[in-house]
């Protein structure tokens, strides 16, 4: 088994996600050590406004660069102050970067971070660019976390036909049968309510759905928003978190709870909708990232499911630290060169995997 750290800054850009554990890309054994730093405001303020407008990344390649550098020294803070707290040798670094463009149509995804520099600052040989690969071979690139939802509901003995929903920026969903692996992007998770509410409520994101609970959901705009051509699209397939950002105009007519509350059920009915694309449906939904704690999201998925819905935590699953989790599985199976995305997955011509390695030295 190799220790390995994996890091995970998902595209709501709300902190840099870290977890040590010790795993052959197989299994997994977890640590207690974990822990979620934060973009320092000048990094995430860059960010976002590459997510914004990602063609400036074209305009202003020195920008580009400065940015890959902050964001490798933000991530070095964390990984050393987890080092730290650890006391042991860590083998690899799992590091995802921070996706700020992904189209698939394209063939192009861009995660921006120097991992070169992150090897430097932390003294560890660190894996990166896991998507590449799979997008040389017919495959979208996305998603990635299939294939270790497919473990952990294994692990956790969830009896099958069951299915792992990730909601952070994007929701992502997986389905396992007990013999066949399928997931994709399902559509927007909390990233357009989260940008409604910084722009809006000067606030990072909503908590516990508080603001959506107060709002009253308008129909007629939910059933515009669920008309976008995307749901109608048969999996394998993949979204930029910015596809749906333009959609955001049209609350302007509404007051900001109600804008909130028909966000909040847009993110439900996209994930209702694609469950509609599964071959068969789950007996069971397990919900990771920061949607499981958005009490009233949580609500609303589990009066719109047919199906037992219950957050990663409830499972005894630590359902903030899935996609950090994720990474450093990933560069287990990179180091061993076991594939990690399927053809029922990103739609890749055959099982493959990636990444690359900095070495230190």
């Amino acid at each position: 088994m190799l220790s390995i750290i994996g890091l995970m800054s998902g595209t709501s850009v709300d902190g840099i996600d870290a977890a040590l554990v010790h795993t052959d890309g197989n299994t997994l054994n977890r640590t207690a050590h974990v822990l979620t730093g934060q973009y320092r405001n000048a990094t995430k303020q860059a960010i976002l406004q590459i997510v914004n407008n990602p063609e400036s990344l074209l305009r202003d390649r020195a920008f580009a660069l400065e940015l890959e550098l902050l964001i490798a020294e933000d991530h070095a803070v964390v990984v050393n102050e987890l080092k730290q707290r650890a006391g042991e040798k860590i083998d690899l670094l799992g590091f995802h970067g921070q996706t700020v463009y992904h189209n698939p149509n394209a063939a192009l995804t861009i995660q921006l971070g120097d991992a070169r520099t992150l090897a430097q600052l932390t003294g560890v040989n660190t894996v990166f660019d896991f998507r590449l690969n799979d997008m040389v071979h017919g495959g979208q690139g996305a998603p990635l976390a299939p294939i270790y939802h497919q473990y952990l509901l294994s692990e956790f003995a969830i009896q099958a036909p069951s299915a792992f929903l990730n909601i952070g920026g994007i929701s992502n969903v997986t389905l396992w049968d007990g013999q066949h692996l399928l997931g994709f992007d399902c559509g927007p998770g909390n990233c357009l309510m989260d940008d409604y509410m910084r722009k809006h409520f000067d606030r990072s994101y909503d908590e516990a759905g508080g603001i959506a609970a107060q709002g009253v959901v308008d129909e007629s705009l939910l059933m515009r928003l669920m008309s976008d051509a995307y749901f109608d699209v048969a999996p394998p397939k993949s979204l930029d978190r910015q596809y749906f950002s333009a959609m955001l105009v049209q609350l302007n007519a509404l007051n900001k709870h109600d804008a909130m509350a028909t966000l909040n059920a847009f993110t439900v009915e996209a994930i209702v909708k694609s469950i509609h694309h599964l071959p068969i449906q789950p007996l069971s939904m397990i919900v990771a990232g920061g949607g499981q704690h958005n009490a009233q999201l949580m609500s609303n998925l589990k009066s719109r499911l047919h199906c037992d819905v219950k957050s990663a935590d409830a499972h005894g699953m630590d359902g903030n630290y899935t996609e950090a989790e994720l990474m450093a599985y990933l560069a287990a199976r990179h180091h061993y060169q076991q594939p990690y995305t399927y053809p029922g997955t990103t739609g890749v011509n055959a099982p493959c995997s990636g990444g690359k390695t900095v070495k230190v030295g």
